[in-house]
């Protein structure tokens, strides 16, 4: 039987769904983090990889510094 093939988001769909920036989405696929695919200059996540990844962060979500930033997200004090 063939399998289902699973759409791939942008980076950008999948900053909306974890309410981080694309560069922190990028900077979580190139530390191994998030599992991605590169297409070319892209980076592509199944929907899969993002859906378990946040069952690994749980509630605690991203940290409140940017992930290689070292600054604030806005908002947070």
């Amino acid at each position: 039987m063939a399998k289902k093939k699973e759409s791939l988001l942008k980076s950008r769909d999948v900053a909306h769904i974890l309410d981080c920036s694309p560069d922190d989405v990028i900077d979580l696929a190139r530390k191994g983090k998030l599992r991605a695919v590169k297409q070319g200059r892209f980076w592509r996540f199944r929907e899969s990889d993002v859906a378990s990844y946040q069952k690994r962060v749980g509630a605690a979500g991203l940290p409140k510094i940017a992930i290689g930033r070292g600054r604030p997200r806005k908002g947070d004090d």
